[in-house]
């Protein structure tokens, strides 16, 4: 995990975005993270977070991406900039290349009313699962 521990002493950025530094919840996010992975059996290491998203993982070649995308042009290599920067923390934590493999694909979770029911009634809910093209649909109905 990137160690942001002395992000908000470092930096200024104004008025109104040191408050939003402030009020992010970092240590409880650290915590929680750590929390569930002992419980799993995993260790939580915090790593520096110094280039990650400025370096490519495939060659090493550093330039500062534009925008949300990191493409380098020496090699070819494309992706998001903040999977860039976690996929450098690894390689920086586990001291290797990159691994095939390891990181899963994303998968995201959208809870929804069932049509079914009547509005201002919560006695069901539909949980929408989507991973890549294919979704799930289940209801959950309470027996009265």
């Amino acid at each position: 995990m990137g160690d942001v521990r002395d992000i908000r002493h470092e930096l200024d950025y104004g008025h109104s975005a040191n408050q939003k530094l402030h009020q992010w919840s970092a240590g409880q996010t650290r915590f929680y993270l750590t929390y569930k992975a002992e419980r799993l059996g995993m260790k939580v290491a915090l790593v520096d977070e110094a280039y990650t998203t400025k370096s490519c993982p495939s060659c090493s070649n550093r330039y500062k991406p534009k925008g949300r995308n990191y493409a380098c042009k020496p090699c070819g290599f494309s992706y998001h900039r903040d999977g860039v920067g976690s996929m450098n923390i690894r390689t920086k934590y586990l001291a290797c290349g990159p691994v095939v493999g390891v990181m899963i694909p994303p998968v995201g979770i959208r809870y929804q009313r069932s049509p079914m029911l009547a509005p201002g009634s919560y006695a069901a809910l539909a949980a929408v699962v989507y991973h890549y093209s294919r979704s799930l649909v289940l209801e959950f109905r309470q027996i009265e």
